[in-house]
């Protein structure tokens, strides 16, 4: 695949803009290690390279990331750049993201494992590989400097996002440590799951956190990933005190949560059992799919009046639902409808896995187990059920008029 990040282009960055480099402070002293917590750690190659300070640096870490590609005294080549411009842009996210939270007054605390020193790593003076230093800063300039390097670096930054709160969410559920690189592609595994937080990235999130995404976030020790992730999903609100760009903007002053822009799928489901908006958005949807479902075997006189209804409960949701204190606050007025369209709903697997895939909801449903019951009977009944003749007709009906009008 053609790059911007080629040998001569990072070679000319380096000497054009390299005295400029450094905008976020990238090669500053962010956060802190934490000794106490020297746990199982990730493979070599992920780790991050400490300043003398004790922070973690960005741009040694992207020399160790270059000298990686290659043997021991052989010059970065094309190739290394190549195979490295992936891993150096996911890193890139991760520390914007990090570097935002610690701006806001959020500690940042790693974990001593996932580190290494950087005497250790041999990158200060690239002392192993002839050109490392050069190349290093070349595409660090690119990234600072070149809106189309930046976005080929960063194209996968949205998933290093979602990929926190996976983590978090995995954390928080106390999974072994080969939790995502096992289960992530395995149905009604917690951390099938979990991946549901990238929403309409859900697919592409399950094959990075498959790769990489868990090893990525390993190194936040678990109060600074809580409270990070809270900052972030809006749980506790917490403004950018300190000056810092993000993409570009000046964001001092905004909201932390603002500016990361998290989806509903994500803000949701955490924390872990607490309902959001999106767990009786589904809730609503599933009440569509039963009344289909009913509707498909025999006839509904007010089929039309229920789903007007159901249409308004989704648009009082949708608009009127601004936070998750007035979820909370109309949770109550929609729990028998969805408890028992949910209890239907796991009456057919497909669905049912939807359904257990969102923790808040399974909680939700959880104080009304006879409708659920009810519903499960109800919806294995009309599962059963052979469609009425008058229905078989009108569907028949109702295809050659859509036909017709279509032509």
């Amino acid at each position: 695949m053609a790059t911007v990040f080629t040998l001569a282009a990072t070679t000319a960055a380096q000497g054009a803009l390299g005295a400029a480099i450094d905008v976020n402070n990238w090669n500053g002293n962010l956060g802190n290690v934490d000794i106490s917590k020297p746990v199982d750690f990730v493979d070599e190659a992920s780790k991050w390279v400490l300043t003398a300070a004790g922070g973690i640096s960005l741009t040694r870490t992207i020399r160790k990331i270059l000298r990686d590609q290659v043997a021991v005294g052989v010059a970065v080549n094309q190739a290394a750049i190549d195979a490295a411009i992936p891993i150096i842009g996911r890193k890139v996210a991760a520390y914007e993201l990090m570097s935002l939270a610690a701006k806001s007054g959020i500690a940042i605390n790693f974990r001593n494992s996932d580190c290494v020193d950087d005497a250790t790593a041999q990158v200060d003076e690239g002392k192993e590989n002839p050109n490392v230093d050069v190349t290093a800063q070349g595409v660090e300039a690119m990234i600072e400097g070149n809106e189309i390097a930046r976005a080929e670096a960063l194209a996968e930054s949205h998933l290093v996002l979602y990929a926190l709160i996976a983590n978090a969410i995995h954390r928080e559920k106390n999974a072994g440590h080969s939790w995502f690189t096992a289960d992530t592609n395995k149905r009604g595994t917690d951390a099938y799951k979990a991946c549901k937080v990238g929403g309409k990235y859900t697919n592409d999130l399950r094959a990075f956190m498959a790769e990489c995404g868990h090893d990525m976030w390993h190194l936040l020790t678990d109060d600074t990933m809580n409270d990070v992730v809270n900052g972030f999903t809006g749980t506790v609100v917490v403004v950018i005190a300190q000056a810092i760009n993000y993409n570009g903007i000046a964001v001092q002053g905004m909201n932390l949560h603002d500016v990361v822009g998290l989806a509903d799928s994500a803000v949701d489901r955490w924390p872990v059992g607490v309902l959001g908006k999106s767990a009786l958005v589904l809730g609503v949807r599933n009440i569509y799919f039963m009344l289909n479902m009913i509707c498909s075997k025999t006839v509904v006189e007010d089929a039309k009046e229920i789903e007007a209804a159901i249409d308004d409960a989704a648009h009082e949701i949708n608009t009127r639902l601004p936070n998750r204190a007035a979820v909370l606050r109309a949770k109550d007025h929609y729990a028998n409808a969805i408890a028992i369209a949910y209890g239907f709903g796991t009456a057919f697997p497909d669905v049912a896995e939807e359904l257990e895939a969102h923790p808040s909801l399974v909680k939700y449903i959880g104080d009304y187990p006879s409708i659920v019951a009810s519903g499960k009977a109800l919806g294995k009944i009309v599962k059963s059920m052979e469609p009425a003749e008058e229905v078989l007709e009108a569907s028949i009906h109702s295809a050659l008029a859509i036909l017709a009008a279509s032509l």
